[in-house]
């Protein structure tokens, strides 16, 4: 499979995940407490220092004549994104860098296109934000001894990955890297050594155990694709199991392999 090229954006000014909630809450009692708690909202704040052609038609909704000539902007809203964000934290013990990518499947633009256009003011920006949707629920969850569903419902939104982590995503999918219990770590826990002697595979624990936020994210967007049909889970592809609806990493990722033609018969 050959990776899709994405619309690269490295001039961010900003780039800002931001939640809200609770979107509901059930109060009640004398002083009419807080009892229950539901929802939170996600959002991405975006500013690129710089325009670019890939944006405006791919975001902006803008069309382009076929002499090239012209560039008209419509009403048009983009399609649902894939973001995958590339940058750095700081471990405060160390002062060491620790690369992370930050990954939201399923970002709806509001492709908001604003032109100013001011001799004395700041050089105009471009705003690239939107809504993060969610991309899969765990199934029904897990039952504990009281019969009791616990922990497994979560809606999921967005998530941090290792550069090893990300990259076979990408290959394999989101929940055959998730459920992967043997590649990166052994029986006690340890992190395993690369086959490649790179060193040994990262670990997000350790990598987020104190850190700062120094800088924005540069960041790949992709159009992001959804399964169209339940995929059972198949131990012998290696394959995980999906509902219709929920988010296809691979197919995000990388092209369609094209159906090879049956050779025409020859003719009598």
């Amino acid at each position: 499979m050959a990776l899709r090229k994405p619309i690269h954006l490295d001039t961010l000014k900003i780039s800002s995940i931001s939640t809200e909630g609770p979107t509901k809450t059930a109060t009640g009692g004398m002083a009419a407490d807080t009892l229950l708690k539901y929802g939170k909202k996600f959002t991405i704040e975006m500013q690129d220092a710089m325009g670019r052609y890939e944006t405006l038609n791919e975001l902006y909704g803008a069309n382009l004549s076929k002499g090239k000539q012209i560039l008209a902007i419509t009403d048009r809203f983009p399609g649902e994104k894939t973001i995958v964000g590339t940058t750095f934290v700081v471990d405060q013990k160390t002062g060491a860098k620790q690369p992370l990518r930050v990954c939201i499947p399923i970002f709806n633009c509001d492709g908001i296109f604003n032109l100013t256009q001011d001799a004395e003011g700041d050089v105009t920006t471009f705003d690239l934000n939107g809504q993060i949707a969610r991309f899969e629920s765990d199934s029904d969850g897990v039952v504990d001894a009281d019969g009791k569903y616990t922990v497994g419902t979560d809606n999921v939104f967005y998530f941090f990955a290792t550069v090893d982590g990300m990259k076979d995503i990408m290959e394999k999918g989101y929940r055959e890297v998730w459920n992967d219990e043997e590649t990166y770590v052994d029986e006690e826990g340890k992190m395993i050594e690369k086959e490649d002697n790179g060193g040994y595979y990262a670990s997000l624990e350790a990598m987020l155990a104190k850190f700062g936020v120094v800088t924005v994210m540069d960041v790949d967007i992709y159009p992001a694709v959804r399964f169209e049909a339940d995929q059972e889970a198949d131990e012998d592809a290696g394959t995980a199991a999906y509902r219709i609806g929920e988010w296809d990493a691979v197919s995000t990722f990388n092209e369609a392999e094209e159906e090879e033609e049956e050779p025409a018969e020859p003719a009598e």
